[in-house]
């Protein structure tokens, strides 16, 4: 009888040990990706992150690819700005004139959010991936998404939507080419 005790015992303590292992290999692959989240160059560990600042800027970028599924474009741009040496300002017309014509290339069919890291109140990011085209029939391995970013800015407790000048490559005119997409 004591002989089976201990072995139960021995069995217990093995499938504890080995719970426990397997959560610390969670955590470790959680402690990777927050590393680098960290490692950034843009990374501000002194910036104040709340649940308010995630839903501002999924909001922003939401509605932003909205209007532009709605090939509502004035609007969208609208809502873009870009930032000098010192100040925030609303889009060039140079730049307005660069997004018009991805807009007008690649319109968006439907988009999905993928990922967004807040950096710092200068350098935040929302990395999203959209249909640009339907599917011809029968192609079901046929490319007809393209990655896309977006850059946010907050002045005060207030976001800006912008897209940095790296994102958008006026020669190629094609976000999925553009120097900061992967």
């Amino acid at each position: 009888m004591n002989k089976s005790i201990f072995l139960c015992i021995i069995a217990a303590s093995g499938l504890f040990l080995s719970s426990c292992g397997g959560k610390k290999q969670e955590g470790e692959k959680k402690d990777a990706t927050e590393q680098m989240i960290l490692d950034n160059p843009y990374y501000d560990s002194s910036m104040n992150r709340s649940a308010q600042d995630t839903a501002s800027v999924i909001q922003l970028a939401t509605q932003y690819l909205t209007f532009v599924k709605e090939k509502k474009f004035d609007e969208a741009i609208a809502m873009l700005h870009e930032k000098d040496s010192t100040n925030l300002k609303p889009l060039s017309d140079n730049r307005k004139k660069e997004i018009l014509g991805n807009l007008n290339k690649f319109p968006v069919l439907s988009f999905t959010i993928e990922d967004f890291h807040l950096f710092s109140d200068q350098k935040s990011e929302l990395h999203y991936v959209y249909e640009f085209m339907q599917k011809p029939e029968g192609s079901e391995s046929f490319p007809n998404t393209m990655k896309g970013a977006l850059g946010f800015i907050r002045v005060g407790s207030t976001w800006y939507l912008t897209i940095p000048e790296n994102l958008v490559d006026p020669e190629i005119n094609d976000m999925q080419n553009s120097k900061s997409i992967k």
